[in-house]
């Protein structure tokens, strides 16, 4: 089986649900458009390794929650971070744009 090679304008959908960093490779930016995340879900943003940025909590008591009109860029040194709740179903989809 080959590798998946991916290029500008592909859709990106990722599960984190039992993952808490998601870093894509070293030439790629994402923009995230949509968060998936549910009644268990913890916070998400950014992280460069070291700062944790996070823009959002789930603390709140909504089933399946779809968050649209979300604009958040990730690369290589600033990346996908969370924080993961009790079985949690967490997730998001995006855009490679380079």
């Amino acid at each position: 089986m080959g590798v998946l090679t991916l290029v500008a304008g592909d859709v990106i959908n990722q599960n984190m649900t039992g993952i808490t960093v998601w870093q894509p490779a070293a030439t790629v930016e994402i923009m995230v458009l949509t968060v998936f995340i549910d009644n268990n879900g913890g916070r998400f943003g950014l992280t460069n390794g070291v700062v944790n940025t996070y823009q959002y909590t789930s603390n709140f008591n909504a089933v399946n929650t779809t968050l649209g009109n979300v604009k958040i860029g990730i690369t290589n040194s600033d990346y996908w971070t969370q924080t993961n709740g009790t079985g949690s179903t967490q997730g998001f989809s995006g855009i490679q744009i380079k």
